[in-house]
């Protein structure tokens, strides 16, 4: 009964039937506009291929520290920090000043020399940054961090490792006397509390020493010693090169094979200086088969025995290599 009640006329039935229409076609007309709007909104740039250009060996200035700088280029850390060095224009100014930049990709490279620079980097960890002289003899490093300021005060820092570095690579050489200038010059623009001043401090002294220069090695030692604490590494060496310490009680008060490594070095060069042939070749041996090879003391050694002695020694395989065919 309430069917009846409801009636549609031919004129009702036309407009129901034209609305869809209107619709459908307003409908296709707008579609295109929004799937375009689609498109821009969710299509991203893709990301650049951010790389530091490599410098090649023709073109590597001698004036300038090398940089290596160890990245993989599927680590999206090593891209920001590549971007980082980049974009920053006071780390890119000091790059382009001091350093002769050379990247090293982790990626899927295969190359035997990127396999050898991890190697005797020993990198972990990427990205890593490697500053060394022109020889490849590393000065420090730098790890992990993207922060700018951190790096900019890093690189900041490395260069004035420089002449440092020049200092044990004359030592290495045995070119004592222009080892001495370079490791004042080093001396000179480094707080008393930063970097390897005590070191080059204790290298000028084993310098003078071999050089006969007794007197001067005293004054530089006597300097030296204000800033150590008693009972310490080199202040126990230092003790022993006044006489006051045996070799023997030099060597038991080493806390770490560093500490050792330098106590055998400095009997090894006290021995030397004196014309005590048969003590510096033991010591200089020991080094050479015990010591850390990334510690300076052995690179001394070993070129020492060739060059004072005519002794070559080839150090033990490592561990690794001695499962080796």
């Amino acid at each position: 009964m309430v069917a009846s009640d409801v009636t549609f006329t031919a004129k009702d039935r036309q407009s129901t039937i034209g609305y869809p229409k209107w619709l459908l076609i307003t409908a296709l007309f707008l579609l295109p506009l929004r799937l375009g709007w689609f498109v821009v909104q969710s299509v991203e740039p893709p990301e650049p291929d951010v790389r530091v250009t490599t410098v090649e060996p023709q073109t590597v200035n001698p004036n300038k520290l090398k940089l290596y700088l160890f990245v993989s280029q599927e680590s999206a850390l090593c891209r920001k920090f590549v971007a980082m060095l980049q974009d920053n224009r006071a780390l890119s100014g000091l790059l382009a000043r001091n350093y002769n930049v050379i990247t090293i990709d982790d990626t899927g490279s295969g190359s035997s020399t990127n396999e050898q620079l991890f190697t005797r980097y020993d990198i972990t960890r990427l990205p890593s940054v490697v500053v060394a002289l022109d020889d490849g003899t590393m000065l420090t490093e730098h790890s992990g961090s993207c922060s700018s300021r951190l790096l900019y005060q890093f690189l900041s820092d490395a260069t004035m490792e420089l002449d440092y570095g020049i200092g044990k690579q004359l030592m290495r050489d045995g070119k004592w006397a222009d080892a001495v200038k370079a490791f004042r010059r080093y001396l000179q623009v480094t707080h008393e509390s930063t970097g390897h001043r005590q070191w080059a401090e204790f290298l000028s002294v084993v310098c003078l020493m071999s050089m006969h220069k007794h007197e001067q090695a005293a004054e530089m030692e006597t300097q030296a010693k204000q800033r150590l604490l008693p009972g310490t590494g080199l202040s126990n060496v230092y003790e022993y090169f006044d006489g006051l310490r045996t070799a023997l009680r030099l060597l038991k008060a080493a806390g770490s094979s560093t500490e050792l490594a330098v106590a055998h070095y400095a009997v090894a060069m006290k021995a030397f200086s004196s014309g005590d042939r048969i003590v510096a070749i033991k010591h200089l041996k020991w080094l050479v088969q015990n010591s850390d090879r990334k510690l300076p003391e052995y690179e001394f050694a070993k070129s020492m025995l060739q060059r004072e002695y005519g002794i070559i020694i080839q150090p033990p395989a490592d561990e690794d290599d001695a499962d080796d065919p």
